[in-house]
């Protein structure tokens, strides 16, 4: 399957969480279409992958379904590709702290300041091979292989492979829906606030201990969940919402509400998706403003992380999945991204911590 898919420009893998089904997507001629706003969207199908803020250089990309396949995980091995060494690189390390310090105080004083009620800041770190870079073959292999163990390493997450001129090579295993549609009935999702495993979660799975959350992660889940409450309203006939609850995704845990629905007349898939991305839980209340802050002021380009990725109308459904836990592929380099909310209360340390546990699900894979 890889050898076949790696001879087009353009072409996606992914599984569904819980799926015991890989799927790839190639488009055989011409090159993806390129959207530079979301109400458009209703008109195509196939493999969606969205930017954290539209541009010119970083369109929304829609993979046309002209070689659709389905493969049974379990039939899926790639432990004979030899996945690159990577370099330590303490010094590297320190810069990066110290960069992540001086954004964070800037970010951190909108809040203070009452501009923002939250904001997300994010970052990245390239971890370099040791060894010459890359052939561009060789990277769709490797990518290949780390996305097969990102599927037996996270069944509960939506793993996916992309590969298009555009966008460049992005894996992600990711545990955060946008949307999921199938006919009038769809589906979102709140989730924030983040905790580690070991110092929350040890109940998460329904045994152990209750997990207890600080009143920070709280309320940076409850500011996600309102808004996006409030986003569908217009666009909805009805609407259930589950109590926070919560779920463990690799390493780290999340408080998560659920958000079950039903489209009213004349609402449109775009619609839900024009009103939601970016929402709070990747961006920022008020919404609009803090995007242009990010944009403006974050230490990286976020380009494709922090957007959205998935099947787009394909077999009457639509999953869309924000993109988090993920890293480009680069010719010399795996490129890791991660992010955590702040509010006024946020403490610089435990943020900057919270990107390194994140960063760690891909990091595992290598």
């Amino acid at each position: 399957m890889a050898p076949q898919l790696h001879s087009y420009e353009a072409f996606a893998m992914y599984r569904l969480p819980d799926s015991d089904t890989v799927v790839s997507i190639a488009q055989t001629s011409g090159k993806p279409e390129e959207l530079c706003r979301f109400g458009d969207i209703d008109r195509h199908s196939g493999f969606v992958a969205a930017p954290f803020a539209i541009t010119d250089s970083e369109p929304v990309v829609i993979i046309r379904p002209d070689i659709v396949t389905e493969t049974h995980v379990d039939d899926i091995a790639d432990d004979n590709i030899e996945i690159p060494k990577t370099l330590a690189d303490e010094a590297r390390q320190a810069e990066n702290r110290l960069q992540y310090g001086s954004v964070f105080k800037k970010f951190h004083s909108m809040l203070t300041s009452g501009e923002y009620r939250k904001i997300v800041l994010a970052r990245s770190e390239d971890v370099f091979f040791d060894c010459q870079p890359l052939e561009e073959n060789m990277q769709k292999t490797v990518a290949t292989a780390l996305f097969h163990r990102a599927c037996r390493r996270y069944p509960h997450q939506f793993v996916a492979l992309i590969s298009t001129g555009k966008t460049g090579l992005w894996l992600m295993a990711t545990p955060e829906i946008l949307l999921t549609m199938r006919s009038r009935e769809g589906r979102s999702m709140a989730l924030a606030g983040t905790m580690r495993v070991d110092d929350v979660c040890s109940g998460a799975d329904g045994s152990g201990e209750k997990p207890v959350w600080t009143q920070k992660n709280r309320d940076e889940q409850q500011v996600v969940a309102q808004y996006i409450s409030q986003r569908l309203k217009p666009f909805t006939e009805k609407i259930a919402v589950s109590n926070p609850h919560t779920v463990r995704a690799s390493n780290v845990c999340h408080l998560q509400t659920d958000f079950l629905f039903t489209l009213a007349d004349g609402a449109t898939t775009a619609d839900i998706i024009s009103e939601l991305h970016p929402t709070p839980a990747v961006c920022g209340l008020p919404k609009e403003s803090a995007q242009r802050f990010i944009v403006d002021n974050e230490s990286c380009r976020r380009s494709y992380y922090s957007g959205f990725v998935g099947e787009l109308a394909l077999n009457g459904s639509t999953n869309l999945y924000v993109s988090l836990r993920c890293m480009q592929i680069l010719p010399d380099r795996f490129r890791l991204y991660a992010g955590g909310g702040l509010m006024k209360e946020s403490v610089e340390e435990q943020e900057w911590q919270e990107t390194c546990a994140k960063m760690q699900a891909m990091k595992e894979l290598f």
